[in-house]
């Protein structure tokens, strides 16, 4: 079979066109675009689903940015906007997840003031 530039095949469909009858375009196999389009899929998927932040203690935000932003958002002359807080939890379960990843040495090997701003 011959190729034309568009990628496809032509041929009579029996021979590589080398009997008489007329020619037929025979696309090339697409599993390299299907398992492209599947990787890329299954990449955007994964990014969608991996939650936000991932802080491990080694990383831990020692300067609470995630609770800064909860208290600057549900509390209000002192008051705490909780009905806000129950229907947009997101954020503050972020940095409550974050904070359980903390495990006992690595809390232990903060520097004092670190350990108090977390209990």
């Amino acid at each position: 079979m011959k190729s034309i530039p568009d990628g496809k095949r032509v041929g009579n469909g029996f021979d590589d066109g080398l009997r008489t009858g007329g020619p037929c375009v025979v696309e090339k196999p697409r599993r390299r675009n299907a398992c492209r389009i599947f990787g890329d899929t299954c990449f955007i998927l994964a990014s969608l689903l991996i939650p936000a932040v991932h802080a491990t203690a080694e990383e831990f935000d020692h300067m609470h940015r995630l609770y800064d932003g909860v208290v600057k958002r549900f509390v209000q002359n002192g008051m705490v906007n909780y009905a806000g807080l129950k229907a947009d939890p997101k954020t503050l379960d972020q940095y409550l997840d974050s904070i359980a990843q903390v495990t006992k040495q690595q809390f232990e090997d903060w520097n004092e003031s670190q350990q108090l701003a977390c209990l």
